[in-house]
């Protein structure tokens, strides 16, 4: 069976921003993490039509910025003392936590209103993963062999797909993950496979440093 799958610091947003143009802003009385929160509670319906949102806001909405705001200032904090390099969404997110939030670029209203839902992804994942080790070995590039037991999946959701995250741990207790389209028309078999019982999977691995490190399978069969 193969399966070929689809997954700093006290900065000032004024650097950022200063040589843009002025409607490339937008503007608000409210933190726009706040009205993030609350275009989440109405699915997005409303993006970030201010004069709807700031009209519905709900306590539930401030207190779900208040746990994104500190849980992404933390993982800076952790990275920056270990060192890590940032990808641009990073910094990106980086520079706008870290500013005061009611004036933003435009540009970035994609990723503001994405923050709700990334945030209720990673806790998924850190539940999912929380018996795993947090460390392991680099085994990148490097073709291997090794039984695997079945997890949990989390599902994500992207702008024109969902995808499944299915996790899995070796003898080790080490964490192993790999991402399969939710519209795979061998999903159905691939999940009974997984959950009936252990499987040995011989394929290619890429190392990643997250909140956990793990290997993703990249290129697989299953024996």
């Amino acid at each position: 069976m193969n399966l070929n799958t689809i997954s700093i610091f006290n900065s000032s947003i004024d650097d950022y921003v200063e040589q843009k143009k002025p409607d490339t802003f937008f503007e608000s009385s409210v933190d726009t993490l706040v009205l993030s929160c609350s275009a989440f509670r109405h699915n997005n319906t409303f993006f970030m039509d201010e004069t709807i949102l700031e009209s519905t806001l709900m306590p539930d909405d401030f207190a779900l910025a208040l746990l994104i705001e500190q849980y992404y200032k933390n993982k800076f904090v952790i990275n920056k003392l270990k060192g890590k390099r940032l990808s641009k969404f990073k910094e990106d997110l980086q520079k706008y936590l870290f500013s005061e939030r009611k004036k933003v670029l435009r540009d970035d209203l994609p990723m503001i209103t994405s923050l709700p839902k990334l945030y209720h992804e990673d806790l998924q994942v850190l539940k999912v993963t929380e018996s795993l080790n947090k460390t392991c070995n680099d085994l990148s590039g490097i073709k291997v062999k090794v039984k695997l037991t079945y997890v949990d999946k989390v599902v994500k959701k992207h702008k024109s797909k969902s995808i499944c995250e299915y996790w899995f741990k070796d003898l080790r207790n080490d964490a192993y993950m790999t991402e399969i389209d939710s519209k795979n028309f061998l999903l159905s078999i691939w999940e009974k496979t997984i959950t009936n019982s252990d499987i040995e999977v011989e394929g290619k691995l890429k190392f990643y440093d997250s909140d956990l490190q793990f290997h993703r399978f990249y290129d697989f069969k299953v024996l």
